[in-house]
């Protein structure tokens, strides 16, 4: 039969109570989840990895197994735009700045 995979963004009312978090869902159980420092702005996914920006300007970059692709990127500021295609993530951001980041699985 189909099932259903998704990634989850959930930002907290209060970081102390209520955390920031990305969770893989798949089959309806939680495959991983992942707590922020920061809330999320937007949440973007391919076949391959999920990249997740937040508030800070910083942004994650996690394989479906939930394993980061890359060290967190500090952009400095908010993400305007998250889009992602194959093994390619393109990030604008408020102040216009355009980035293409090639992400590797190796």
């Amino acid at each position: 039969g189909m099932y259903q995979e998704r990634y989850m963004p959930s930002n907290g009312a209060d970081f102390l109570i209520e955390p920031n978090e990305v969770l893989f869902v798949s089959r309806g159980q939680t495959q991983w989840l992942d707590y922020l420092s920061s809330p999320i702005l937007a949440l973007a996914a391919t076949s391959t990895f999920c990249a997740v920006a937040m508030q800070d300007g910083s942004v994650n970059v996690y394989s479906h197994t939930g394993r980061r692709l890359m060290p967190a990127l500090s952009l400095g500021v908010p993400c305007h735009t998250l889009t992602v295609c194959k093994h390619t993530l393109m990030l604008l951001t408020v102040s216009g700045m355009l980035y293409v980041w090639y992400v590797s699985h190796s």
